[in-house]
């Protein structure tokens, strides 16, 4: 018989999967269409009867993917109607199992919670814990600012999005309980959009005490200035022909529409898909989120936080002077994306670093090193000593396993330790590796983040200890095939950055 659970809402019936519980396609917030468009997500409509969980509801309207991506997608239909989220439970019923709530990547612009790699089964399976994943608008629907749409009862405007997760989180401090969850010991995580989004909901005013700790993943934290999102607005308004200051208009576009404008929009400003970041408006995420976290708004939170050791290899997969680059192409980018940068200087360092511990130097591997370093691993480091400071708990790693695809060009790719958090590897050989190092890599990552998500350490018997991070010696735990502890990797490209944390 499939399982049936009495949320606040309804009855839901859903799937067993090998002894796992799988309910899926959840809705927990109203469809954000016609007047709920660009407007905070509202609480879902109850329901008599028992109404059907065995199938992923559809993911948020987006684009094609603007590079060719290795991990597999879901295949799902998209639509505005796409706040849902799925459960994986060892058993649903009375319990106190720690909660694990996904939120996927994508650049705020693409990605879904039906993505093979981040199925919950395995991971749910492996460490008797309870796994969430969800839907959240993403693109210009879930991060378009105009203060004229402010809206009165969430208090906010934009970062529709990050709302919507946090509503996520509401429900499921509501009904997790029913699923087999502690609505006391969540953990939320994320990686790429979803670490970005993690980051901020752990520092948002908005926030509450709806998570216990957080897994931050290959993740900056990105926010807009309200002037900036302010200007961004107007100039979109332009581009679809909107009436000034009637920005409203737009909840009457089609779907279609908005979509076309998205793309016209990015192409004409030249602000490329980035500017759709959240904004930091003070009320659902935080004017500084560094200077919050020295406020203690993220007081008895802990972090587990890191990122991959060549983060922007796969990003520099569409990058069509890959093969031709030179040490003067190399300083021409240098100089155009860093103002009065010294670019004689820099590559010198970076290739003196990397010869001297034995890794390639040619021009595009330096800038691939640089790019990992200025756009990934130093950011998201100053958020982990950020946190540090504030006397939160702090754990971090950098992911060093290469991937074997065309040869190792990849490296240790954006995007690769996910299949390892999720016991998933398997169902890309080709990207994330078959061998018996690869299988035992992927307990050690499962069963650390499980170890975390439990009791705020990720250390387990079959790795070694696992110190905390703290200054100036930012103990970093690597993950590969021989996990070990080095304090501060690659401490002289980070100085080179960031010399004043």
């Amino acid at each position: 018989m499939d399982p049936v659970v009495e949320t606040r809402y309804g009855r839901l019936e859903g799937v067993t999967l090998e002894g796992i519980e799988a309910f899926l396609g959840i809705r927990y917030a109203r469809p954000p269409i016609g007047e709920l468009r660009f407007r905070g997500p509202r609480p879902p409509e109850p329901w008599s009867g028992t109404r059907p969980a065995k199938e992923y509801g559809p993911m948020a309207p987006q684009l094609p993917p603007s590079f060719r991506t290795l991990l597999p997608k879901a295949n799902v239909a998209s639509s505005e109607d796409c706040l849902s989220l799925n459960i994986w439970t060892p058993r649903s019923g009375p319990g106190d199992r720690p909660v694990l709530v996904w939120l996927h990547g994508g650049g705020l612009v693409s990605g879904s919670a039906a993505d093979p790699v981040s199925c919950g089964e395995s991971l749910a399976r492996r460490g008797d814990v309870v796994v969430v994943s969800l839907n959240y608008r993403i693109g210009l629907l879930g991060f378009y600012f105009h203060p004229d749409l402010e809206d009165a009862q969430a208090g906010a405007c934009g970062n529709w999005g990050l709302l919507d997760q946090i509503e996520a989180l509401h429900w499921i401090a509501e009904n997790i309980a029913e699923f087999g969850g502690d609505p006391d010991n969540v953990t939320l995580m994320g990686s790429d959009a979803g670490g970005v989004a993690t980051s901020l909901i752990a520092t948002s005013p908005q926030r509450g005490r709806l998570i216990r700790r957080c897994i931050v993943q290959s993740a900056p934290t990105l926010t807009t200035r309200v002037s900036l999102a302010s200007e961004i607005g107007e100039e979109l308004l332009q581009v679809a022909g909107v009436t000034a200051r009637e920005p409203a208009e737009l909840r009457s576009f089609e779907l279609h529409q908005l979509l076309d404008l998205q793309v016209r929009w990015a192409e004409r400003m030249r602000r490329g898909q980035i500017s759709l970041r959240p904004v930091a408006d003070g009320i659902s995420v935080a004017e500084d989120p560094l200077a919050a976290l020295n406020r203690g708004v993220a007081a008895g939170i802990d972090l587990l936080q890191g990122t991959n050791r060549d983060e922007y290899r796969l990003f520099g997969m569409r990058d069509a002077r890959r093969a031709t680059l030179d040490d003067e192409g190399l300083r021409e980018r240098i100089e155009r994306i860093v103002p009065n940068a010294d670019a004689e200087r820099i590559v010198t360092c970076y290739r003196e670093l990397r010869r001297s511990r034995g890794a390639a130097a040619s021009a595009w591997d330096i800038w691939c090193a640089i790019q990992t370093d200025r756009l990934i691993r130093v950011p998201a480091l100053r958020f982990a000593s950020e946190w540090t400071r504030a006397g939160c708990s702090t754990y971090s790693y950098l992911f060093c396993w290469e991937s074997p695809y065309s040869d190792g060009s990849l490296g240790a790719c954006h995007g690769l330790e996910q299949p390892f958090v999720f016991g998933t590897h398997t169902l890309m050989p080709e990207f994330a590796g078959a061998s018996r190092e690869a299988f035992e890599l992927a307990e050690h990552v499962q069963d650390a983040w499980i170890s975390f998500a439990r009791i705020g350490n990720p250390t387990h018997p079959r790795i070694p200890p696992w110190p905390r991070f703290a200054l100036p010696r930012r103990a970093t735990f690597l993950l590969d095939d021989e996990c070990r502890t080095l304090n501060a990797p690659c401490e002289a490209e980070r100085v080179l950055w960031d010399p004043w944390t």
